[in-house]
């Protein structure tokens, strides 16, 4: 296996040659996603070139190093020769549309790799499959929310492990547990590597990283978004206990913040977190915008803008058909609103809102409000 994957030194070189960079991929997980190393698996491609392989190699050895097992590096054959142990277990699907099996037959929910997509064959036909629509564009990769990009490109996407639900895995003594897969892909193994390396950094579980010359998308999905919007830090007055990383908003994100709250904001970043329950609620799909045990904060363009986008989504909220119940609380400091588990709160030029369960939920928002702005 370790032959199969190649050497570090090689890889980098790979890495080199593509352009981006000559340094490894190693970071620091973050807290919540390093809690659940032990249930870990990741996939590469079992004839994906070296730049990606070695990028699972470094994937698989961060969990290592956070108590994962040995053997937690797989190709796509065998996962698909184990389908109850990939069922049972939470994915990193390292590869391109074309390179990864497990990965291919999990795409294609928001993100299209266009030339690939057309000219696979349609089953069961065989026939080159049609266009989404009339006039639908050969090439570029094309990410819901984003838009379509040309260059090599990088994305990161995660949901549930849709494993799962096949067959052969229900027939195990128990239904699998509620297991997710994050997608390390792209356009080419450059993208991939690129993607691989924002999440060992910057813990990122959902979003593109476009080349660094390419033309930002600001038309059609992307309407709302600009180079600044693609930003793969998360500030530190985010609570660090428990998180599992966080996600890379798209257009649909910011025009539905401004919609729900009368107030255009300047960045949004959306952190999840791991409870006593382990991962769950979890999905960073555009289309599927599951919200629960997460931390959404906005920057807004004033602390005015802030209180008033702060009115603005209680009032949209407590509507239906949510008909949430706001009252005033404080949380150290702070004033707040709380409706059941979750709060929304002003500090400063900032709006943020939790549901995480409690007392994490009141634990992580009084730890955030003490910290933003500073």
């Amino acid at each position: 296996m370790n032959d199969w994957y190649g050497t570090r030194a090689a890889v980098l070189a790979v890495a080199t040659v593509l352009g981006i960079g000559s340094v490894g991929l190693a970071g620091q997980l973050p807290e919540g996603l390093a809690s659940q190393a032990a249930d870990f698996l990741v996939v590469a491609g079992h004839a994906a070139p070296d730049a990606e392989r070695g990028a699972a190699g470094e994937i698989a050895a961060a969990f290592r190093a956070c108590g994962g097992p040995a053997g937690n590096l797989v190709d796509d054959y065998a996962a698909l020769a184990d389908i109850n142990r990939a069922a049972c277990r939470h994915l990193v699907l390292v590869g391109t549309y074309t390179s990864n099996e497990v990965l291919h037959e999990q795409w294609g929910h928001r993100a299209i790799d266009r030339p690939a997509w057309a000219t696979e064959p349609a089953v069961p036909t065989d026939a080159p499959r049609p266009p989404f629509y009339a006039g639908m564009p050969g090439s570029g990769f094309f990410v819901h929310g984003f838009g379509t990009f040309v260059k090599s490109t990088g994305y990161i996407e995660s949901g549930r492990n849709d494993l799962c639900l096949v067959p052969a895995a229900l027939d195990a003594p128990q239904k699998p547990p509620y297991r997710i897969r994050i997608n390390i892909t792209g356009s080419d193994s450059g993208g991939v590597v690129r993607a691989a390396r924002v999440l060992l950094q910057a813990g990122l579980l959902g979003g593109v990283i476009p080349a660094d010359d390419e033309q930002i998308p600001t038309e059609g999905d992307a309407l709302l978004l600009a180079r600044e919007r693609y930003t793969y830090e998360l500030p530190a007055f985010f609570p660090r206990k428990a998180l599992l990383g966080w996600t890379l908003p798209d257009a649909t994100e910011y025009a539905g913040f401004l919609q729900a709250s009368g107030q255009p904001a300047r960045r949004i970043w959306r952190a999840k977190y791991v409870t006593d329950a382990g991962i769950s609620g979890f999905d960073t799909g555009p289309d599927r915008r599951a919200t629960a045990n997460e931390l959404f904060v906005a920057e807004m363009a004033s602390a005015e803008a802030a209180a008033q986008a702060v009115d603005g989504l209680a009032k949209t909220l407590s509507g239906k058909p949510q008909e949430m119940k706001f009252e005033p609380v404080k949380l150290g400091a702070a004033d707040v609103r709380r409706s059941g588990d979750f709060h929304l709160a002003a500090a400063g030029s900032y709006v943020l809102m939790e549901t995480l369960p409690e007392p994490l939920g009141a634990a992580t928002m009084t730890d955030a409000l003490g910290k933003v702005g500073k």
